[in-house]
């Protein structure tokens, strides 16, 4: 038995008791005694052995319920349907779509969409790529700039030290000169 659950299952899925308020995908087939509220889709074939209300199924095969019943529910069926009895008067009507892939017309959308997100992730990833080189070009100017003024200052530091000594053996040579005298 499966409660609000979500079972993804690359191949079959077989639940003897039923299903309620879940979510079912099966690249295989699903075989169920009931199903209630819930969803469920394969590429294989549906087979329900009771009954199935307010639920949806989609398969690529074929949907089999040869003793059971279905209440406001809606079936797509590629490979066709068989159902015991559909509906009751007090129950909202079914639909029943056979010979269509909604299935796969689903998964492809889904593929689709996951697709735009990763281009638009990429796009998003190239414009921050470019925003960076080119921050990273003004901080490589930056340095070069801040490296040209740190030599210009060592230069300056280095003549200014070069003067004052010099300066500073000029006024001792004073002092000496006075001295002598």
């Amino acid at each position: 038995y499966v409660e609000g659950g979500k079972i993804k299952a690359r191949g079959n899925v077989l639940i003897e008791a039923g299903v309620t308020d879940s979510e079912i995908e099966a690249r295989g087939g699903i075989e169920a005694g009931f199903i209630h509220r819930s969803k469920i889709a394969c590429a294989g074939q549906i087979k329900v052995q009771k009954e199935m209300v307010d639920s949806l199924a989609m398969t690529e095969g074929h949907f089999n319920m040869d003793l059971g019943r279905l209440f406001s529910s809606e079936i797509h069926a590629k490979g066709g349907a068989r159902i015991h009895k559909v509906g009751s008067k007090k129950a909202k009507p079914s639909s029943i779509t056979v010979g269509k892939s909604t299935y796969l017309e689903r998964r492809r959308q889904t593929i689709e969409t996951e697709i735009d997100t990763c281009s638009t992730l990429m796009e998003q990833a190239r414009q921050a790529k470019s925003q960076i080189a080119t921050r990273l070009q003004d901080i490589s100017r930056q340095l070069g700039d801040y490296e040209k003024s740190m030599e210009r200052t060592m230069g300056l530091m280095e003549r200014m030290e070069k003067k004052s000594r010099d300066s500073l053996e000029m006024f001792q040579q004073s002092l000496d000169d006075a001295g002598d005298k």
